[in-house]
This record gives C-alpha cells, sequence and structure tokens, in this order.
C-alpha cells in the first residue's frame, strides 16, 4: 500500500506543475496556435460590395450557451436565447440520466 502513496503524491505533483504551466500559456493561443487575424473591410479586398463583406460576416457568427452547476444552482450563459435553451435542455436530460443510472442500474 506505499506504492500507492507514492503514487498519490507524484498524481499530485503532475497536477501542480500543470496547473503552473498552464499559468504561462498564452490566451490569444489556441491549441492548433494562434488564431485568424480579424480582417476589416476594405474596398480592394477581395470582396465586390459591403453587402457582399456583411454576408461574409454573418456566416463567421457563432452562437454558444452553456450551463454551469454549483450545486443545485444552475448558472445558464449564452449570447442567444436558442443556445442557452439548448444547454439547458441538455442538461436537464443529462441530469436525468445521471438519476436514472444511479438509481437504477440495468447493468453490472
Amino acid at each position: 500500500m506505499f506504492w500507492l502513496q507514492i503514487a498519490g503524491g507524484i498524481a499530485l505533483l503532475a497536477g501542480i506543475a500543470l496547473i503552473i504551466l498552464g499559468l504561462f500559456e498564452n490566451p490569444s493561443d489556441g491549441p492548433l496556435g494562434p488564431a485568424e487575424p480579424f480582417e476589416p473591410y476594405e474596398p480592394d479586398s477581395g470582396y465586390g460590395s459591403y453587402d457582399e463583406y456583411e454576408e461574409e460576416e454573418h456566416r463567421r457568427r457563432t452562437e454558444f450557451g452553456g450551463v454551469v452547476m454549483i450545486g443545485p444552482i444552475p448558472i445558464v450563459f449564452g449570447n442567444n436565447t436558442r443556445a442557452a435553451t439548448l444547454a439547458i435542455v441538455l442538461t436537464i436530460f443529462l441530469m436525468l440520466l445521471t438519476f436514472m443510472l444511479f438509481f437504477f442500474p440495468w447493468v453490472k
């Protein structure tokens, strides 16, 4: 059982080392390198008109939403109601699935 304590200590030190390395990470770089810079509209940028530029910008927009559960209290966030609603529905589904697997274990 002594080896288990040593393995736990190694795991603890590895976790602390990863946290310290994460402090030095550049937040503007993703896992695949730096993100592409934003290109503002310029008349000579290759877009035929400002309308084509706006259409391209509209296609690049993203939606996000999420739920953070702190105990029984949900914190819902998102940039529009559809994404936040989807996050709430998925959270309720996962909570029900967890409840069912915890109290009614069909597979042992």
